[in-house]
């Protein structure tokens, strides 16, 4: 099982499944017992995860792993343990010799949320000597953690209930989430008006509608202009202001972050049309998730004097709907920074 060391990298199509975002690392916080060491998660010569991936090893080189990554809030489709277990299937997929193959999960308690497990048996390796990085156990583990955040881990090992699996077991018992840094986010005093993103250094600031809006729970971004919001009907809206002299165009940088997505996670994006939308350079595309459902997005890149805003919308449905949002794109407003009237 040594190739599902970086399966998290491939975590992309779940985590559309429970309406996630896409997250920056350095918001995980988990207290490893004595002789367990934090280590790099990367696979030897790849790029760096767009994902918050941690691992963690014994340092007397057992052969054993735990690997964690933040999934994003689940937008109210996890919110339960009954709906987390129906993740955790998702998640054990990939283990089972059929689709409808029984195994027995475990509830998993713990001081800042719950999980569910399970463990499964490498048959290629059944019998055989013990090899590094060769494991002949691994446990998903599907987290819903406080403030509704969902995790995913894995433990790698040799064995199963046994002294070097506890410890693991023990050490994804401590997780928890950082506290969030400042953002760069300023709201009208009425708290009627729009929400205000700011950057210091910019010259331009960007409106949101406040109507319908409620920001996400947890910041697993620690860029600090990054935002990121839901609306009613289920869309998901996150981004950023930059300086100009970072922007390569829509296309260019589309284009780097389209080939990661596809080589290093295995996304496939479809259907992909570029448009411009109200002063917008966009991309839209979908994304196809098990069971017919369909998730829509939409890239969204304009600059305004020294100020790049980058945002990204989308909606998971049955159909692909493109334009609820296109109307969500529309009711964004950049402006320069000043006295402004009422808006």
């Amino acid at each position: 099982m040594n190739s599902l060391f970086y399966y998290y990298i491939r975590l992309f199509t779940v985590m559309i499944a429970v309406n996630c975002g896409i997250y920056a690392k350095g918001l995980v916080s988990l207290t490893p017992p004595p002789g367990w060491t934090e280590v790099t998660a990367l696979a030897p010569g790849s790029a760096p995860p767009r994902f918050p991936t941690v691992k963690y090893i014994p340092k007397d080189r057992r052969n054993a792993a735990l690997l964690v990554t933040i999934l994003g809030r689940g937008n109210g489709s996890v919110s339960d343990l009954t709906a987390l277990k129906k993740l955790h299937l998702q998640l054990c997929q990939q283990y089972l010799a059929s689709p409808t193959m029984e195994f027995s999960p475990k509830e998993l308690k713990f001081e800042h949320g719950v999980g569910v497990y399970a463990s499964f048996e490498d048959p290629d390796l059944i019998g055989k000597p013990t090899k590094a990085g060769n494991y002949k156990m691994a446990s998903p583990v599907a987290l819903l953690l406080d403030g509704g955040v969902v995790a995913h881990a894995t433990i790698f090992s040799d064995e199963a209930n046994g002294p070097t699996f506890q410890e693991a077991l023990d050490l994804l018992k401590s997780i928890n989430l950082r506290d969030e840094p400042s953002r760069s986010v300023l709201e009208e005093p009425t708290g009627n008006g729009p929400i205000v993103i700011s950057v210091p250094e910019l010259d331009a600031e960007l409106l949101i509608p406040r109507a319908g809006l409620s920001q996400a729970s947890t910041k697993l971004n620690t860029a600090p202009s990054y935002f990121s919001y839901t609306t009613k009907d289920g869309s998901m809206m996150s981004g950023w202001l930059e300086p100009i002299s970072k922007y390569r165009g829509l296309r260019q940088t589309w284009s780097s972050e389209k080939e990661k997505m596809e080589s290093e996670l295995g996304i496939k994006c479809e259907d992909e049309s570029f448009q411009t939308i109200d002063g917008w350079q966009t991309v839209l595309y979908i994304i196809r998730l098990p069971g017919g459902a369909v998730q829509q997005n939409l890239r969204a890149c304009r600059t305004y004097g020294t100020t790049w805003v980058d945002v990204h919308l989308s909606k998971t449905a049955q159909t692909a709907e493109k334009e609820p949002l296109k109307v969500l794109l529309r009711s964004l407003v950049i402006r320069s920074k000043g006295p402004h009237p009422t808006v």
